[in-house]
């Protein structure tokens, strides 16, 4: 049977503290895995195929990094609804349970273990989610033993942003620009440019015999 507070000794409390962490620990980690599930259960894959997007329909959004899969977007709301917080910090929430299990596996497996504690978790997902998959991989084995909290919180966020922006200065690491849908004015085909001539030596030599002199030259 629980005993009132004031009724336990420094022993008593401190085990009393020590179980309520563990077990605030396992519910963080497991409402963790139940995002990236309620995310699955709303695919944007489900969603009607319509070629009209009428104003105030429901569509298929991506909200983490590059690989994870698009969701049903009023679903956030849902889960923000549920879990007592705003449509924007539900669908930060959302994005980092995806993140880290499609793109951080090392981290994920520590969560489903119970062994990583979920804000550091989802700042390693926040802090690279502009990031390839390669180069988020590359962050997670070198962060993922620490997410357990045996690093002070300012010395995991240093070591995180040094690992980070190591992989943002190698330009083929950073996250793939979306291509641009092309317009009805590009429908027929690429347009063409002429080629860049890079000194005016090259330009006006380049003219046919019959073109003028150039006002460049000097004059005779």
């Amino acid at each position: 049977m629980n005993k009132a507070n004031d009724e336990r000794g420094v022993v008593e409390t401190l085990d009393a503290l020590e179980s309520l962490f563990v077990d605030r620990l396992v519910a963080d980690a497991g409402m963790f895995e139940l995002a990236a599930h309620f995310a699955d259960l709303n695919s944007g894959d489900s969603l009607r195929v319509d070629r009209r997007t009428l104003p105030g329909r429901e569509r298929a959004v991506r909200i983490g990094g590059e690989g994870t899969p698009s969701i049903a977007e009023f679903c956030v709301a849902e889960l923000g609804a549920r879990m007592r917080m705003g449509s924007w910090g539900a669908r930060s929430y959302l994005a980092d349970s995806l993140d880290t299990r499609h793109r951080l596996p090392l981290c994920w497996k520590r969560v489903r273990s119970r062994q990583g504690r979920i804000p550091f978790v989802r700042l390693v997902a926040t802090r690279t989610r502009h990031l390839t998959p390669e180069a988020a991989a590359y962050v997670d084995a070198a962060m993922a033993e620490h997410v357990d909290g045996s690093l002070p919180w300012g010395r995991f966020e240093s070591r995180l942003d040094e690992r980070s922006s190591r992989q943002t200065r190698r330009p083929q690491l950073r996250a793939r620009p979306r291509r641009p849908q092309s317009s009805s004015r590009n429908a027929a085909g690429p347009v063409r440019t002429a080629p860049q001539v890079s000194t005016y030596g090259q330009r006006w030599g380049s003219l046919p015999a019959s073109t003028p002199q150039s006002p460049l030259s000097p004059r005779r």
